[in-house]
């Protein structure tokens, strides 16, 4: 998706247990659903959530940012591609280390069937694979679970959108939009529930589609199409 043309900055949050935080480029970490970038959302309900995933902490911030879109060449909004194109991202940038040879094979074949160069966006906006989902793409890996059980999965999973920053063009049009917002106490007790019910619930919705009859990835790789 092309964003020239696009006006105004869209407010986008992100979560974090870091009371002081200033975005660099290549900051990041590289094993992130679409590798090294700056990951928020704009939804400020989900970032507060987000911030408050981890147990046995009992503060964490949201940051609030304005991203000047209309001044941003390159944005790719996956979720508007098949859902075969974000599990590709995933394979590319979020594979298990010492993985077994036959899952890095297909792993390989399944990246170069359908590519996504997400190295080349500004900006990515995409889905939030968290870690059942992850797993999810392990079966779907290994043929176990159908293409179908996966997007029926991604429709139930309520996974939320994730902004993610990170060409350099796009740091430059990042800037803090106010002060950040801590989350203490009881806000942090009632937020990490939430965020742990969301996770219990993904994980009960993926075992309700995980049997759905369809095309395994072998089955794709050798078709060459959706």
């Amino acid at each position: 998706m092309d964003a020239k043309g696009q006006i105004g900055a869209l407010r986008i949050y992100h979560g974090s247990l870091n009371a002081t935080l200033t975005p660099v480029f290549s900051g990041g970490m590289d094993y992130h659903d679409y590798g090294n970038g700056f990951y928020c959302t704009e939804d400020l309900e989900s970032a507060r959530e987000w911030a408050c995933q981890h147990v046995g902490v009992s503060e964490s911030y949201v940051y609030p940012y304005d991203l000047n879109i209309g001044l941003i060449s390159s944005v790719l909004d996956m979720s508007e591609m098949e859902p075969i194109y974000w599990l590709s991202a995933l394979a590319r940038y979020r594979y298990g280390r010492n993985e077994p040879s036959l899952r890095r094979e297909r792993r390989l074949s399944f990246i170069n069937a359908f590519p996504v160069n997400c190295e080349q966006y500004e900006v990515i906006v995409g889905w939030r694979a968290n870690d059942r989902y992850f797993a999810y793409l392990k079966y779907f890996l290994n043929s176990d679970i159908s293409y179908e059980a996966v997007v029926k999965a991604i429709a139930l999973g309520n996974l939320g959108k994730q902004v993610v920053v990170k060409g350099m063009q796009a740091y430059g049009q990042l800037t803090q939009a106010g002060d950040k917002l801590t989350i203490s106490g009881n806000d942090y007790i009632k937020y990490n529930k939430q965020y742990l019910d969301r996770e219990k619930e993904a994980g009960e919705q993926l075992q309700l589609v995980r049997d759905i009859a369809g095309r395994t990835l072998g089955d794709i790789l050798a078709q060459g199409v959706i």
